[in-house]
C-alpha cells in the first residue's frame, strides 16, 4: 500500500482541532495557574512540547522513557518491530524497547484516571497513552480512554480476553490533535491472546498469540483473525500490530499515525498516569 504523506500526520482531519497558545512552566497558557490545561492532558501538552525538541531517534529508549516518566507517566510497555505480542518479554521497570512492565500488570495497582481534555466526554475514565517514534522523527501522543470502566488497573484492560470500548484522541508533535468523537472504537488486542488474570500470557511472553497496540478511531482493531486490522482503516489509525503472524512478519513491518508507513524502524512508548 502507498504511504500516506505527512500531511496526514500533522494536519488534524474530521473534529480535530489545533491547541493554540503558549504553555508556561505551570501548564498555563498565559493567564497563569488554573487557568491552563489541567490534569493529564496539560502533563501530555508539555511533554508533547519537550518530546517535539529533543531530535530522538526510536530506540534512544533510555532518554524517551525517562523523559515521559519526569511528567508522572509510568512506561508500562514498549512494543517494537520485533517484540510486540509473542515476542515481548519482560523488563522491571521498562529500560529499552519490546518490553512489558510485568510487575506492574501484576501489581494490581489503580492508573490515573483522565483529567483536562477538550472535550469533556473523555475525563473521568480510565486511559492508556502511547508516544510514537519511526526512525529518527517524534510523531506525538495517541491516547486510548477505556470507557466501559470507572475505575481499572493494568491488568484490568487487557484480562478477560474481549473487546473494550474506547474514545480516542491524539495530540501530534507540531501540536494540533484530532478528535473524531467517535464512540465507535474498540479494541480487542488479540481474540487469541489467552492473557490470564495478571494482564499478560506468561512472564515472558505477552501474547500467546498476535495482538494490536494503539486504535482505529473510528471502528474495530483486533490483533488476531479475522481483525479488523489497522491497515483496513489506516487514515484513522495509530499504533502497530502483529496481525494473525509472527512479530516481525509482513504485518509487524508498518508504522501507523494517521497513515500506513512502511517500517522496521519504530517504537511506541505505552504509559499510564500516576498522578
Amino acid at each position: 500500500m502507498s504511504a500516506f504523506g505527512f500531511k496526514s500526520i500533522f494536519v488534524p482531519t474530521g473534529r480535530g482541532m489545533a491547541h493554540t497558545g503558549g504553555m508556561g512552566g505551570d501548564g498555563s497558557t498565559g493567564g497563569g495557574g488554573p487557568s491552563g490545561p489541567q490534569g493529564a492532558y496539560g502533563r501530555m501538552l508539555l511533554l508533547n512540547s519537550s518530546l517535539a525538541g529533543q531530535g530522538w531517534s526510536y530506540n534512544n529508549y533510555s532518554s524517551i522513557i525517562n523523559r515521559i516518566q519526569e511528567y508522572q507517566f509510568m512506561v508500562v510497555a514498549t512494543p517494537r518491530y520485533g517484540a510486540m505480542a509473542e515476542s515481548m518479554g519482560q523488563q522491571n521497570p521498562i529500560s529499552g524497547g519490546g518490553y512489558f512492565y510485568r510487575q506492574e500488570f501484576a501489581s494490581g495497582n489503580q492508573i490515573e484516571n483522565s483529567a483536562g481534555f477538550p472535550n469533556g466526554t473523555y475525563n473521568g475514565i480510565p486511559f492508556l497513552g502511547m508516544v510514537g517514534y519511526r526512525d529518527n522523527t517524534y510523531y506525538g501522543i495517541q491516547v486510548n480512554f477505556y470507557r466501559d470502566y470507572s475505575t481499572a488497573s493494568m491488568k484490568n484492560l487487557f484480562y478477560p480476553v474481549q473487546w473494550r470500548n474506547l474514545y480516542t484522541f491524539a495530540i501530534n508533535a507540531n501540536g494540533s490533535e484530532r478528535d473524531e468523537g467517535s464512540s465507535s472504537a474498540r479494541t480487542y488486542y488479540s481474540d487469541n491472546g489467552q492473557q490470564g488474570s495478571n494482564g499478560y500470557y506468561q512472564d515472558n511472553r505477552f501474547s500467546a498469540d498476535d495482538g494490536v497496540w494503539g486504535c482505529n478511531m473510528i471502528g474495530d482493531v483486533n490483533g488476531d483473525s479475522p481483525g479488523p486490522r489497522l491497515s483496513n482503516n489506516s487514515g484513522y489509525s495509530y499504533g502497530c500490530e502483529n496481525y494473525h503472524a509472527g512479530d516481525s512478519s509482513g504485518p509487524s513491518q508498518y508504522f501507523y499515525w494517521g497513515g500506513q508507513y512502511s517500517s522496521t524502524s519504530y517504537s511506541f512508548f505505552v504509559f499510564r498516569g500516576t498522578a
